[in-house]
């Protein structure tokens, strides 16, 4: 529960292990332990869950939680086809195929256990049945190598199980040697990748620049207004910068969210012209969606080489 609360995706992998752990409980008839686990793991639910409700319906945001954890996770999953995720891989499988190497290695490392290793054929099955959902996840959504993190206990138990398999004398032990070379090629050309990247941004002074010209802008929002700034499209980091909080609760990258929700959309256009915003920080270099209704609200008082400030023309009917 506590996983799905922070993010539904974090729950898929330890949902597999229980579904499957039900499975081979109903198969060998073990219908009292199904009972008592199912009642543990129930009352464990509701009293994680409880606080979290009692809070949210008191700040009336119930809704906004259940969203915000469960619904737009969905809508973000489904944000593309299966086909789609395909074709990306086969014209650019150098960025790609790293992403999914950990989940095929855990899928083909399932195989040879359930085929080789009787005994651990529950444990062989998650392994299968993660590649498999874990593929889908990737391609149906955003490939972003991050994503994995969410997979790394599956990851743990198949290397737990590659030195098993290596003992074998059948064919079982050169197709765990493939995977792994092919595992090491593909995921450290781009783990190397990664490295240099961030090496590169380390050399940089993008942050530094970003922070100075956040502070530069923001001194031109009264001191007493601070609390009505809304970055848009802006990364979140602009906040910690400037230390002021935002008076919306869709801060940031709203675009790229909206893009995956009719509903947020709607809500961020009924924001803007609600002018609840006295103030509204852009980037200076990128068009933005709604930038209409900010022309029509608004007037720009200030820019800089990062960001545009607009003003809330009517500011004063709002005092």
């Amino acid at each position: 529960m506590i996983c799905a609360l922070t993010r539904l995706t974090n729950a898929i992998p330890l949902c597999i292990a229980i579904v499957i752990g039900i499975i081979t409980l109903v198969k060998y008839r073990q219908w009292k332990c199904i009972i008592k686990n199912g009642i543990v793991f129930t009352s464990a639910c509701i009293l994680v869950l409880i606080p979290f409700v009692i809070y949210f319906t008191v700040v009336n945001g119930l809704y906004d939680m259940f969203f915000g954890t469960i619904i737009f996770n969905i809508q973000y999953i489904g944000s593309q086809s299966v086909l789609t995720g395909i074709f990306d891989i086969v014209h650019n499988p150098t960025s790609l195929i790293p992403v999914y190497a950990p989940l095929w290695a855990s899928f083909m490392i399932g195989i040879c256990c359930f085929i080789f290793e009787k005994k651990y054929r529950s444990i062989a099955t998650i392994l299968i049945v993660s590649g498999i959902v874990g593929s889908f996840i990737q391609m149906t959504g955003y490939m972003y190598l991050h994503y994995l993190k969410i997979w790394i206990p599956v990851f743990v138990v198949t290397m737990g199980l590659i030195p098993k398999l290596l003992r074998k004398k059948n064919i079982c032990k050169w197709i765990t040697i493939l995977t792994v070379i092919v595992l090491i090629i593909t995921t450290g050309t781009r783990v190397i990748g990664e490295v240099d990247k961030a090496i590169g941004i380390l050399k940089r002074r993008d942050t530094v620049v970003f922070e100075e010209k956040s502070k530069e802008i923001i001194q031109k929002i009264p001191e007493v207004d601070k609390d009505k700034v809304l970055a848009y499209n802006v990364e979140a980091y602009f906040y910690m910068a400037t230390n002021i909080n935002p008076c919306f609760k869709y801060f940031v990258l709203q675009d790229w969210q909206c893009s995956h929700s009719k509903k947020m959309e709607q809500e961020l256009e009924d924001f803007f012209e609600s002018e609840k915003a006295k103030y509204i920080v852009t980037s200076s270099i990128k068009e933005n969606n709604l930038d209409y209704i900010i022309r029509e609200h608004y007037v720009e008082v200030d820019e800089n080489d990062t960001f545009r400030l607009y003003k809330l023309k009517n500011i004063n009917k709002t005092d």
